[in-house]
Formats: structure tokens, C-alpha cells, sequence
């Protein structure tokens, strides 16, 4: 009979354990799932890219397809700076990382030379679809 007392708190003290992980478990998924799906679709003026000395923004031009809403902005290098040039001191703001610790839809920065002789940062939140 002790034997069965024991083993019945056991099973009984497993199936609570299990239970309060799985209920952790859902909890975290639903505060992710409401961090995504409440977040500003729009990515802020803030998570623009830091620029080098020298460097400014411009024009900030705000917007929306269909992978998601971003920010394209006209940069201003220093005097005498090629579009070429330029792109290269800008290249380590080519990224792409989660948006937050619990909205992960991706956050990409990228740089690019538009016509002949105008720079753009642009800032880019993606659809968590």
C-alpha cells in the first residue's frame, strides 16, 4: 500500500510539473504572438541607422508594400563624396535583426544608390506573415 501512495504523489506531482511548464510555454507564445501582431507596423524615425561623422539625413520617406512598411531616407555625405564612396561607408548599416525581444519580425537596414548620384538608407520592418 505505501508503495502505491508514493507512486500516486509522483505521477500526480509529474503531471503538475508538465502542466506548469505547458502553461509557461503557452503564455510565452501568446506575449510574442500579441508583441508581433500589436506592434506599429511602421518602423520609427529612431531606427534609422546611426551615420558616420559627416554624414546627415535628409528627406525621410515613409511607406508600405507588400512584405511591409519602412522608411527610405536621402543621405547627405560629406563634400567631394562619390555615390561609391559613399555606399562603402555606409555598408556595416546592412543588416537585418529581430525587432524586439519578444517581436521577432525582422528589422533590415540596407543602403543604395538611386539614379546617378543619390544615396538612401532605407529601414524596413517585415510582415510577420
Amino acid at each position: 500500500m505505501r508503495s502505491s501512495g508514493r507512486l500516486r504523489r509522483r505521477v500526480g506531482l509529474l503531471v503538475l510539473a508538465v502542466g506548469l511548464l505547458l502553461s509557461l510555454v503557452v503564455l510565452l507564445a501568446g506575449a510574442v504572438l500579441f508583441a508581433t501582431l500589436a506592434g506599429d507596423p511602421q518602423p520609427s524615425a529612431d531606427e534609422l541607422p546611426e551615420l558616420p561623422d559627416g554624414y546627415s539625413v535628409g528627406t525621410v520617406h515613409p511607406g508600405c508594400g507588400s512584405g511591409g512598411c519602412y522608411l527610405v531616407a536621402d543621405v547627405e555625405g560629406p563634400p567631394g563624396t562619390t555615390p561609391g564612396e559613399m555606399v562603402d561607408a555606409l555598408a556595416p548599416v546592412t543588416q537585418c535583426r529581430a525587432h524586439g525581444l519578444l517581436d521577432r519580425r525582422r528589422l533590415c537596414t540596407a543602403v543604395a544608390v538611386v539614379g546617378h548620384d543619390q544615396v538612401q538608407v532605407s529601414v524596413m520592418l517585415e510582415d510577420g506573415g
